[in-house]
């Protein structure tokens, strides 16, 4: 069974947390609260910003990092963000002109090494 979690950072200290996402959407005719946090291992919750909320690929790189929704990766074909393809129910990363598909694992990895994410280092992409 693959591993399912999230990062993203905290409203608070901008730090990443890893764990479970949970959002909490509430209205009536008098409140609203749309809350999004992730939840660690220990319960312990932290509200995060919505924008950075990255799933785990269910993939490790050649250095044995995870790889996350978000990341920007290196590979034989150049550097590219990681990003998930609503319409196909996969993550992207054409690491070997495939999408990289959790449950086929159509990837290896072996060759992919992650270099940053678009929130701390957007400018990994201009090069």
């Amino acid at each position: 069974m693959r591993e399912i979690k999230f990062r993203a950072k905290t409203k608070d200290t901008k730090e990443w947390v890893y764990g479970s996402y949970v959002r909490i959407d509430y209205h009536n005719s008098v409140d609203y609260v749309d809350i999004h946090q992730i939840i660690l291992t220990n319960g312990h919750s932290y509200e995060v910003i919505p924008e950075t909320i990255g799933q785990y690929i269910g993939l490790r790189d050649k250095n044995k990092i995870e790889i996350y929704e978000g990341d920007i990766v290196t590979h034989r074909n150049g550097i590219q963000e990681v990003t998930y393809i609503e319409e196909l129910y996969a993550f992207d990363m054409c690491v070997t002109n495939c999408v990289v598909d959790q449950e086929a694992g159509c990837v290896n990895s072996d060759g992919v090494e992650v270099i940053g994410n678009i929130f701390d280092n957007p400018d990994l992409l201009k090069q």
